[in-house]
């Protein structure tokens, strides 16, 4: 076994070669993939992920999350000026949720639409798993939905599972502009960022490490990353 194999194995192969080679499986054939699935089943099955579709103990505590409507008289005296949304404490909901389908309503609850619709359809995707990949997990679906909950300042990116099953999130912007993020379940990421650096052959500075769901927004902004991540 050659060592970029080797160190594949144990995560740690950062070289451009393989990041590369991921972020287009990962995001283009994967992504692809996806997107012919989907088309496939709706032929036959044309269901959204919707809250609506989830076991009946977490509907049970996400008809808690809900917004209250308005009364008809708050909305006569107070036309023109929106309400604003009661506070609602997600990271906490977050904590007690158990399974997939429950954060995934967690996300659209909070006004995560195309996160919770992208999710949604991986959950139906991951229906027919190849045998050499993880289904995706739950602790790592959370620790992803938290750092979005976390930082509400920045864009909903692209997602992929990696066959260990993570949540990978990925804000590209250009081919010199990436950041992504895969979420492991024990609050541990690793991220890869493309920054522009004209002083390097071919403008490009890649920076890959380990850090933590909670320390690495404050990496991607050390590393100007957060220009195209946020909205």
């Amino acid at each position: 076994m050659d060592n970029t194999a080797r160190k594949e194995q144990d995560g740690t192969a950062y070289d451009f070669v393989h990041a590369d080679y991921w972020l287009r499986r990962e995001r283009s054939g994967k992504v692809d993939a996806f997107e012919r699935y989907g088309a496939e089943r709706s032929k036959d099955d044309p269901r959204q992920f919707m809250t609506s579709g989830i076991r009946p103990a977490t509907k049970e505590l996400i008809d808690k999350l809900r917004i209250p409507q308005e009364t008809r008289e708050e909305k006569e005296q107070d036309t023109l000026v929106p309400k604003r949304l009661i506070e609602v404490d997600f990271l906490r909901y977050l904590e007690v949720i158990k399974n997939k389908e429950g954060a995934i309503a967690i996300a659209r609850l909070a006004g995560f639409g195309n996160t919770a619709n992208r999710l949604g359809q991986i959950l139906l995707f991951q229906e027919e798993l190849e045998p050499d990949e993880q289904p995706l997990s739950v602790s790592s679906l959370k620790q992803f939905i938290w750092f979005l909950l976390e930082h509400r300042g920045v864009r909903e990116p692209s997602i992929v599972v990696t066959e260990r099953g993570n949540v990978k999130a990925i804000w590209e912007y250009s081919e010199k502009q990436i950041f992504w993020i895969e979420f492991y379940p024990s609050g541990d990421v690793r991220y890869l960022a493309f920054v522009p650096n004209e002083r390097r052959s071919d403008g490009v500075e890649r920076t890959a490490a380990w850090s933590t769901a909670s320390d690495v927004f404050e990496r991607a902004k050390s590393l100007g990353s957060t220009v195209w991540m946020v909205l």
